[in-house]
C-alpha cells in the first residue's frame, strides 16, 4: 500500500491548483482484465460528443487523468497484480484532439502528464494507428512532455501532431535539478521501443529539447536491452527552441552560464545502446541559436556552455560489450546551430570506462558504421561560446557527425549522400579552431590519442564554399577539416 500511496501523491501534486479548460469533445476510458491473454487493458477513446451513453465521461484533461491515474494505481500499484495480470497495454481506440493549440496559439496550456511510475508492469502503449493533436503544455519547475518518463514500455502505431511543448525554470527549487527540459513524447527513457511513430508539426522550447525524449538511457550492457529502439519513426516540421520566458523569471540564471546543454531531433542525450531495425526520418528540422541570445539578453551574460545538437541526438555516448553501431537509411533535412552540431550526432564519445550512475563499461571492439544516408544540413550562425581574448571555445560541424571520439574499432562511412553548408561567425571576430567535415568534423581517438581507423567509400558530399570563407585552411574536406 505504501507504494500505491506514493504514486497517488506524486499524481495529486502535479493536478492540484491547476483549472483545466474543456475539451474539444470529451474523453471516456474503460481498463480491465482481457479474457483471450490475461492483459490489463485500458481502452481511451474521444466520443464524438456528450449525448453518447457511454460513461462516466471527462470534459477536462485534469478530471479525466486523474481518474484514469487512481484506476491504473488501485489495480496495478501493489507487486501481487503480478500474479493476477500478463501484462499492461493502453490503446487508443480514436484520435484524440485535446484542443489546447490551435491556430499557432495555445488556447490553453494546463495540462499534466501521464505517469505510470511504480506499477507492477510498464505500458505497452498502442496507438491503433490514431493521432493525438493540438497538445500544449507550458510547464513550470519541472520538464514537460505527454508521459512523464517510461521504461522497459513500448509506443507503437502513434502519432503526435501539432503539439507546443514548453518548459519554464521559474525557482531554485524546482523538480528540474537545474533547468528544465522540454519533449513531445516522454522525459526519460530506459529500454522503450518506438515503433511506427511520428512527431510532426511540433514547437518544443527548453533548456534542452528533442521530440522523443530528453534522455535515453540504459542499465546494462545486454544488447538485447539497448536505451533505445527506432523502427518507422518520423520526425518531421519540428522547431527546437528556447524563448525568453523559459529562463527570465529565474533568480540563478546567470550561474548557469557554462551549463551543457543538448537537442535532436530524436532524443537530446543518448547513452547505452541504440538499436535501430528500420527506416528513421527526420525532415524540416530547425534548432535556431535561441540559447546564446537569450541568455545574453536575460542575464547581460555569454553563454559559453557546451551545446550539443544533431538531426538523431545532440550527444551520443554509446556503451554495450561487443556491439557494432550500424546505422542504415537514415534521411535527415535540418538547419541546426550550436558548438558541436552533426547531421546525425553532435558529437559521439565511446567511453570505456564505468559511469557515475551506471556500471557501464564497452569490452572488446565495437565498430560504427553510417551508410546509405541522405544527409542536408545547414548550420546558421552560432554566437555562444565567444569568450574573447584567443579563449573561444573550440567548434565541431560534420555533415555526419560533429566530433567523433572511437577508439574500440573501427569507423565506416558507406554510401552516404550529404548537402552542408554553414556559416558559423557571421560578422563576428573569431580566435579558436573550428573543426569542419563534409562527413566528420573531426576524428580523434580520445584519451588514447590513438590512430582511428576510418573508412570512407562512395561517399557525396556537396558543399557551399561558404562553409569555409572564413577558415585559415582547410584539409581532407570530404572526410573532416580543420580551420
Amino acid at each position: 500500500m505504501g507504494k500505491i500511496a506514493k504514486l497517488f501523491l506524486i499524481c495529486t501534486l502535479l493536478l492540484v491548483g491547476v483549472s483545466f479548460a474543456d475539451l474539444t469533445r470529451p474523453l471516456y476510458f474503460s481498463c480491465g482484465k482481457r479474457t483471450d491473454d490475461g492483459v490489463y487493458a485500458c481502452n481511451i477513446r474521444q466520443l464524438e460528443s456528450t449525448k453518447s451513453t457511454l460513461q462516466p465521461q471527462y470534459t477536462k484533461w485534469g478530471e479525466f487523468l486523474q481518474v484514469f491515474q487512481n484506476r491504473i494505481e488501485m489495480d496495478l500499484g501493489d507487486p501481487s497484480a503480478k500474479t493476477e495480470y500478463n501484462g499492461f497495454e493502453i490503446i487508443f481506440e480514436s484520435d484524440i484532439d485535446l484542443g489546447g493549440y490551435q491556430n499557432g496559439t495555445c488556447r490553453d496550456a494546463t495540462f499534466a502528464p501521464m505517469y505510470f511510475g511504480a506499477l507492477a508492469f510498464q505500458p505497452t502503449i498502442d496507438g491503433n494507428g490514431k493521432t493525438i493533436k493540438n497538445f500544449c503544455y507550458i510547464a513550470e519547475d519541472e520538464n514537460a512532455s505527454f508521459f512523464s518518463s517510461l521504461s522497459n514500455s513500448t509506443v507503437k502505431d502513434i502519432t503526435f501532431l501539432n503539439a507546443y511543448v514548453k518548459a519554464k525554470t521559474v525557482s531554485a527549487g524546482n523538480r528540474c535539478g537545474t533547468l528544465c527540459d522540454a519533449s513531445v513524447v516522454a522525459d526519460t527513457v530506459q529500454n522503450v521501443n518506438f515503433e511506427n511513430v511520428v512527431v510532426r508539426g511540433a514547437e518544443v522550447y527548453g533548456w534542452q529539447t528533442s521530440t522523443l525524449a530528453i534522455t535515453a538511457k540504459a542499465t546494462s550492457t545486454d544488447l538485447n536491452t539497448p536505451a533505445v529502439s527506432l523502427s518507422h519513426v518520423t520526425i518531421q516540421d519540428v522547431t527546437l527552441s528556447m524563448t525568453r520566458d523559459v529562463i527570465a523569471e529565474y533568480s540563478d540564471a546567470e550561474y548557469r552560464y557554462d551549463l551543457q546543454s543538448s537537442s535532436g531531433g530524436v532524443v537530446a542525450n543518448l547513452g547505452g545502446h541504440f538499436k535501430m531495425d528500420d527506416s528513421l526520418k527526420v525532415l524540416n528540422l530547425s534548432a535556431p541559436d535561441s540559447i546564446s541570445k537569450v541568455f545574453k539578453d536575460v542575464t547581460n551574460k555569454e553563454y559559453v556552455g557546451k551545446r550539443y545538437v544533431g538531426g538523431i541526438a545532440g550527444h551520443f555516448s554509446p556503451s554495450a560489450n561487443d556491439a557494432d553501431f550500424d546505422l542504415d537509411s537514415i534521411e535527415v533535412s535540418a538547419a541546426l546551430s550550436g558548438l558541436w552540431v552533426g547531421g546525425l550526432f553532435g558529437r559521439v564519445y565511446i567511453d570505456t570506462s564505468a559511469t557515475k550512475d551506471d556500471d557501464i563499461m564497452i569490452k572488446g571492439s565495437s565498430s560504427f558504421k553510417v551508410k546509405d544516408s541522405k544527409v542536408t544540413l545547414n548550420s546558421p550562425v552560432y554566437l555562444g561560446g565567444n569568450i574573447g581574448k584567443g579563449k573561444d571555445m573550440n567548434r565541431y560541424f560534420g555533415g555526419l557527425v560533429g566530433e567523433l571520439i572511437w577508439w574500440k574499432g573501427p569507423v565506416l562511412l558507406l554510401n552516404n549522400t550529404v548537402d552542408v553548408s554553414a556559416d558559423w561567425h557571421g560578422d563576428k571576430e573569431y580566435t579558436n579552431a573550428a573543426y569542419m567535415g563534409g562527413l566528420v568534423g573531426l576524428v580523434t581517438g580520445g584519451k588514447e590519442l590513438s590512430v582511428v581507423d576510418v573508412s570512407a567509400e562512395n561517399d557525396t558530399v556537396t558543399a557551399d564554399e561558404d562553409v569555409f570563407k572564413k577558415c585559415l585552411c582547410r584539409r581532407n574536406f570530404g572526410k573532416s577539416g580543420s580551420c
